[in-house]
This record gives C-alpha cells, sequence and structure tokens, in this order.
C-alpha cells in the first residue's frame, strides 16, 4: 500500500472545471449523462460537459459532479491535489488492481463504452483507510 491524497471541492462554475480539465495529454474523459455514457475519450469535445464524469490517467482522478449551476469536484490520487481542494479528513492508502472492459456486444452495464477501447490498458485503483482498510472509493487508471 501507498499513501494516497483525497481532495474535494464544492461550488465550481464551468469555467474554473473546464481549465481545470484542460492540457492533460496523458489522461481519458469518462462522461456520464442521463440516457448514456460516452468512454473513455481521449480528449474532450465541443459540446456541452456532461453532468457527471472523470478524468483519469496515471497519477490521479479527477471526478465532477453537477449541483445546479456549479459543480462538486472529488481528486482521487497518489500525488497532491491542487491548493484550491480541502484535504478529505483521514489517514488514506492506495494499491492498485487489473480491469477489464468488456466488448459492446456483452450483456454488462454501462453500455456505450466503445469497442476501441479494448487497446487501453485500464486499472482500477482502490483508496482505503489506514486505520479500519474499509475501501472508500475505487478510481479508475491508465497502466
Amino acid at each position: 500500500m501507498s499513501q494516497a491524497f483525497i481532495g474535494y471541492r464544492s461550488g465550481v462554475s464551468l469555467e474554473a472545471l473546464t481549465e481545470q480539465l484542460q492540457g492533460d495529454e496523458t489522461g481519458y474523459y469518462y462522461l456520464q449523462y442521463v440516457d448514456r455514457v460516452e468512454g473513455f475519450l481521449p480528449h474532450l469535445s465541443d459540446k456541452t460537459l456532461s453532468p457527471e464524469g472523470r478524468l483519469f490517467n496515471p497519477k490521479r482522478e479527477l471526478r465532477w459532479q453537477q449541483r445546479r449551476e456549479d459543480y462538486d469536484l472529488l481528486w482521487l490520487g497518489c500525488e497532491p491535489p491542487p491548493e484550491t481542494f480541502k484535504a478529505m479528513a483521514g489517514d488514506w492508502d492506495y494499491c492498485d488492481r487489473p480491469a477489464k472492459v468488456y466488448l459492446p456486444t456483452e450483456a454488462r452495464l454501462p453500455k456505450g463504452v466503445p469497442a476501441s477501447t479494448q487497446s487501453l490498458n485500464i486499472g482500477q485503483r482502490y483508496f482505503c483507510d489506514r486505520n479500519t482498510a474499509i475501501v472508500h472509493f475505487v478510481a479508475l487508471t491508465v497502466n
């Protein structure tokens, strides 16, 4: 197990969120809409940002969720979040595990993940409380 960093930020504007998401060349986007899922995208499109989603790379996952006009953000990483995030209370560890992306023809959820993602080496990062060993978050990562 290695030391993990978990942070959160509330009341973030769409402009600030878009700025936070830009400039990550090693990341992938997983966008969740009410009626569909779009993932794993190497770049954001110019259309409206999804109400909920994730940006993940080998070092961190940034989640967002829309709350009226603003967004709540959650940082799950093996490196500290930017100073604008508040640290989540607790003593955190993480460990990496392999993951599997299923073909769109298999009867599994969520639907809508394109077959082109089969070449991605997707993993899962488990975030545990160091004192209780309870897993509180599971993040996506790219190996």
